[in-house]
């Protein structure tokens, strides 16, 4: 069971682990818990890759959140020393980049080969998922999914280039071969053509196997085609022009949060662009009380 940091409303534990995390939009899965998830999804340059999903909005609630002292991790560890009483003496730093980082190591290893030897009872998925890194590097991520838990496989850099089908299909097909044929069920991309195009003929050369657009991203795109819509594009830019004001000043926000009961405008949805719809629909339940605020004394 996930905590109350807030962290936990922008991604989940894997396979229960909450040392390793899966980011809500992009599908992210990092080691470290949730201080990288926040970490990855407010853009903190020189922990982890920034998500490349995540609405602005939503980056900067995070950022803000972590510019701040509400760091329950930060608390908990005074708590315990405390609890400890005086004389305690903390690890050597021999103990935490060795005798420490190996156990880790092991129990990492240990959930890795558990989920392999799960391959060939239930199958796996393999996802297949392309982003830009900080610096605008193209990247093709690798993921195998198997009896709801999720691991990285590996990662390609595609510096100049050209993602055509047959390249594609080339990488998908190494990693086939490296997982298994006869453990891969599906393949799952994006529905952009090129990998489509790679889906097929991976099907062609793989018969018992399937390649599937990736749900997400298709609803992601329909959403995104409903957002052009005159009426709703008007909307969503007066909706956004509310919560900025609101989530700009932290003496606004906080006002805020006193009438909602401490609840968020802005909360993040499994696509970019429901993200907006959701905010939407948050302004809608939580009109009454913004209206109060916007009339009170403060």
């Amino acid at each position: 069971m996930t905590s109350k940091d807030i962290g936990w409303e922008h991604g989940k534990p894997v396979g229960g682990n909450r040392k390793i995390v899966r980011c809500n939009y992009c599908g992210k899965v990092m080691y470290g818990g949730i201080t990288k998830l926040k970490a990855h999804v407010g853009h903190v340059t020189g922990q982890v890759e920034p998500c490349p999903r995540a609405s602005r909005e939503v980056t900067d609630v995070m950022k803000m959140h972590l510019k701040t002292a509400d760091n329950p991790y930060y608390q908990s560890m005074i708590d315990e020393i405390a609890k400890a009483g005086s004389g305690i003496k903390g690890s050597s730093a021999y103990q935490i980049g060795n005798e420490y980082l190996d156990e880790e190591f092991e129990e990492l290893e240990k959930y890795l080969g558990d989920i392999y030897d799960k391959f060939s009872t239930f199958g796996c998925t393999l996802m297949c998922d392309g982003w830009s890194t900080r610096t605008k590097h193209p990247i093709i991520n690798f993921m195998v999914y198997c009896d709801r838990h999720m691991i990285y496989h590996s990662s390609v850099d595609c510096t100049n280039v050209k993602k055509i089908a047959q390249y594609i299909f080339k990488l998908m097909d190494e990693v086939v071969e490296a997982v298994g044929e006869k453990n891969v069920v599906q393949v799952v991309t994006d529905s952009e053509l090129s990998m489509k195009a790679a889906g097929q003929l991976l099907m062609k050369k793989r018969k018992n196997l399937f390649w599937s657009p990736c749900t997400a991203h298709c609803i992601d795109l329909m959403l995104k085609d409903i957002g052009k819509i005159d009426n709703v594009k008007e909307t969503i830019a007066q909706g956004k022009k509310i919560t900025s004001f609101i989530y700009n000043s932290d003496k606004v926000m906080n006002l805020m949060k006193t009438y909602t009961r401490k609840r968020e405008l802005l909360r993040p949805g499994i696509t970019r662009f429901a993200t907006e719809f959701i905010s939407m629909e948050s302004l809608l339940r939580h009109s009454t009380e913004l209206k109060k605020m916007c009339t009170s004394d403060e």
